[in-house]
């Protein structure tokens, strides 16, 4: 890829400011992935998290009450709340 012909002397060459570029390059795409690559596995673990919390909330209520209807009729303020939560 650094192996080309100089225009002006017509020899074929590497350059070294062609090299030089390149490994800039690579390294702001290197800067970026990590960058990017912390914020997504943040993201994954608020994700796992909140899944995990939702999961448990929804076995608490299923097991306390046996039908919809029983939920609607007997669950209290902050059930209902967790419920909003979970929809």
């Amino acid at each position: 890829a650094y192996y080309r012909r100089d225009l002006r002397t017509g020899e074929f060459g590497v350059k070294i400011s062609d090299v030089h570029l390149d490994i800039e390059k690579k390294l702001k795409s290197l800067e970026a992935i990590q960058t990017y690559g912390e914020e997504i596995f943040e993201n994954l673990d608020k994700v796992k998290k909140s899944n995990d919390y939702m999961y448990q909330a929804y076995k608490s209520l299923s097991r306390q009450f046996h039908s919809y209807n029983e939920l609607l009729l007997m669950a209290t303020k902050a059930q209902l709340d967790t419920i909003k939560e979970i929809v």
